[in-house]
């Protein structure tokens, strides 16, 4: 799959045209990451569900791979 090029700009007038909001469970596992991203770059609102692990609270967690991304 090939990585949507877009502006931050471009991403909020997406997410603010739509009605639709996903819910990715297992938000930091291989495939609800990638997901979670690429739905994301699609103008998507996301909710991201997932566990704390090792004393790294969810939200940070989520923040992480999303600076990776």
């Amino acid at each position: 799959m090939m990585a949507l090029q877009v502006s931050e700009k471009e991403i909020r007038d997406l997410r603010n045209a739509r009605e639709t909001k996903i819910l990715v469970t297992g938000a930091t596992g291989f495939l609800g990451s990638h997901l979670m991203v690429e739905f994301l770059r699609r103008g998507y609102p996301v909710i991201a569900l997932c566990r704390s692990k090792e004393g790294i609270g969810a939200a940070e967690r989520i923040g992480g791979l999303l600076k990776w991304f």
